[in-house]
């Protein structure tokens, strides 16, 4: 269990800084570094990867794997060709706490996608990411591993 916690932490950074990494730098041309400096930021609109405080979901990382192992239908049709794969969604927390799917970051058989999404869409409020004590919008990956 405690393996997991760090497996799920580092995979999250490794996903997030790669993606980002490649999206941001390879098409805008904007400095990464810049991009990751809260003080860079003006808009109340921006969504940021670094905050004083890092949003949580309602119970913590046990919570999280409790509320997507119980929510997760596999797909029949999934089920039956024996299909599985690995998945990384890019999601915002909102400033209420709210979560908007982005992105799809790792895509594995559309009718897996569409179940990671639906149960992203449905699960409860995160308590929001922070800066200087004021909620802001939050980049965060989600990676799951569809397995039979």
């Amino acid at each position: 269990m405690k393996n997991f916690k760090i497996f799920l932490k580092v995979v999250l950074i490794i996903i997030l800084v790669n993606c980002l990494s490649m999206r941001v730098i390879g098409q805008t041309g904007v400095n990464l570094k810049d991009l990751l400096t809260p003080q860079n930021q003006t808009s109340q609109d921006s969504v940021y990867m670094r905050a004083d405080e890092f949003p949580e979901f309602p119970g913590g990382i046990p919570a999280m794997r409790e509320f997507y192992q119980k929510n997760i239908k596999y797909p029949e049709e999934c089920m039956e060709s024996g299909t599985e794969g690995k998945l990384a969604i890019l999601i915002i927390i909102e400033k209420d706490g709210s979560v908007t799917v982005q992105k799809v970051l790792k895509s594995a058989h559309p009718l897996l996608v569409n179940e990671l999404i639906r149960v992203i869409k449905i699960c409860p409020k995160y308590k929001p990411a922070k800066i200087n004590g004021n909620p802001v919008r939050f980049n965060m990956v989600i990676p799951y591993e569809f397995k039979l």
